[in-house]
Parts: C-alpha cells; sequence; structure tokens
C-alpha cells in the first residue's frame, strides 16, 4: 500500500513540474504543425516548423514547440544532410525544450533524435530511454528505441521494440515501416526490408536503401532503376556521400553490409 501511496504522490509531483503552455493558440499552431510534421508531402517540413515558430511566437516557453521545432530544421534541411551549424543550433533548441520540462517525453524523445545526427549516440540513447521511462505506452517512443538498437548494432532486439510499436499502434504514421526496414536490413532480411520502404507513400531519402535491397535480392533491373531515379535527382550522389551523409549505423558490419548492397546496386563509389 506504501508503494502504491509512493507512486501516486511521485506521478502528482510530476505533473506539478510540467509546464505545458497555457495559449490555446500556441497549442492550435502546434497541432496544425504536427500535421505537417507527419506528412510526406512537398513543402510539409517547411510548413511544419513555420508552425511550430508562430507557437513560439505565442509562447516562448512552450517546451514541445521547441522541440519538435529543433527536429523539423534538420529534417528540412536533409536530416544527415543539415549543415553542422543547423543540427548544432537543433541541439540547442532540443535541450531547451527538455530544459522547460523534464517529465514530457515527447521532449526527450525529440532530444535523442536530434542527438542521433550530431553523432551523439550515448546521449541519443539516454534520452530515448528516458522517453519510454516517462511515457511506456507511447509507440513513437517504443519504436525510437527500437530504431536506437538497431542503430547501435543491436537490430534482433531493436526488432522487438519496433514490433511492440506497431502492435500498439496499428495505424502508426508511415515512417515507422521505414524504421522497421533499417533493422530488417541488418537482420539480412532484404525481401522484407523492401516491402517495408514500398509502404511508405513515397520512397524519398530511402530510395538508396531500397536499391540496396534489390542489389541483394539480386534483382538487378530493380536495383538499377532505382540507382537511376537517385542519380537523376543528384548527379553526383555516390555511396560514399550517403554513408558519410544519411548512414547513422554505429557498428562497422552494419555499415558493410549496407554498402555491399549498394555497390550490388550500381550505385557509383
Amino acid at each position: 500500500m506504501s508503494t502504491l501511496v509512493g507512486r501516486i504522490e511521485d506521478a502528482k509531483l510530476r505533473q506539478s513540474l510540467r509546464k505545458p503552455t497555457v495559449s490555446l493558440a500556441a497549442y492550435d499552431f502546434f497541432l496544425r504543425g504536427l500535421v505537417h510534421f507527419r506528412g510526406f508531402a512537398e513543402g510539409d517540413n517547411q510548413q511544419a516548423c513555420a508552425f511550430f515558430e508562430k507557437a513560439l511566437e505565442c509562447d516562448q516557453d512552450y517546451a514541445l514547440a521547441h522541440s519538435y521545432l529543433a527536429f523539423a530544421r534538420i529534417a528540412l534541411q536533409g536530416y544527415g544532410a543539415a549543415p553542422a551549424e543547423v543540427k548544432q543550433a537543433s541541439k540547442t533548441m532540443a535541450q531547451r525544450g527538455v530544459d522547460l520540462d523534464p517529465q514530457e517525453a515527447g521532449c526527450h524523445r525529440m532530444l535523442g533524435r536530434v542527438l542521433a545526427y550530431t553523432r551523439e549516440l550515448d546521449d541519443a540513447e539516454y534520452h530515448r530511454r528516458r522517453a519510454v521511462e516517462l511515457n511506456p505506452n507511447d509507440a513513437d517512443g517504443i519504436i525510437l528505441m527500437g530504431d536506437m538498437l538497431a542503430m547501435r548494432g543491436h537490430p534482433a532486439e531493436g526488432l522487438q521494440w519496433i514490433e511492440r510499436a506497431r502492435r500498439l499502434n496499428p495505424f502508426h504514421p508511415h515512417w515507422y515501416h521505414a524504421t522497421h526496414a533499417i533493422a530488417l536490413y541488418s537482420l539480412k532480411r532484404f525481401a522484407e526490408a523492401a516491402q517495408a520502404i514500398n509502404r511508405m507513400p513515397s520512397e524519398g531519402r530511402w530510395s538508396s536503401r531500397l536499391a540496396a535491397c534489390y542489389g541483394q535480392l539480386g534483382r538487378v533491373e530493380e536495383a538499377r532503376a532505382e540507382v537511376a531515379a537517385i542519380l537523376k535527382a543528384k548527379p553526383d550522389y555516390s555511396i560514399q556521400t550517403f554513408m558519410n551523409q544519411v548512414v547513422l549505423l554505429e557498428r562497422r558490419e552494419d555499415r558493410e553490409l549496407l554498402r555491399e548492397g549498394l555497390v550490388k546496386a550500381g550505385l557509383p563509389a
């Protein structure tokens, strides 16, 4: 009984420390930003940034708006290809979100995502784990923990988290498929990884990974078609560019497995 009382009191304390916005306008702008943040249409990242910025104009201490704007700016600038100064500014902004509301799982989740792109993987994992501790039933937090494990060389364990998130939210956003594909590829389940990517409404920056899947499967024509589409959009694109800018895999053998697929697909070195 004393344990239950302690948990209730702890929950009350955490709630008392929360600082959600009191501005309905800020909240409205934030929700509008979320719609674009979760979209895949051209201009969605730019629109997400604009709405999150408006939310902060209404309430400069709105923690979640700081956190989501931080990651949206990295997304707008090409994720891993974003300039170093953008990543560092986003890190500062995402940390500001956590400082404003340290009990908000979403703030830790976004900081964990940003830190992956600044290659601070120990800290990224800490904040992703903290997000799950604060909200154990949040499918987004759970799948991002799975993504972290796959990124750090534990794809089998990561896949368990990813599948749990997919069960918790069967109507999940499309980016879940991309995260699923990362773990599947590292487990050499190339056909399933390709299927996961193809469930996305637009492959976009995932064309390189899809080409690698087809390369590993010996589906030469499909691999060459993906490579042709990549080079049409970015004539100077190469395996080295992709590996250096986009790929966050920490384990050498996971990186080499991905590189191997891209070589088989025919992407220039």
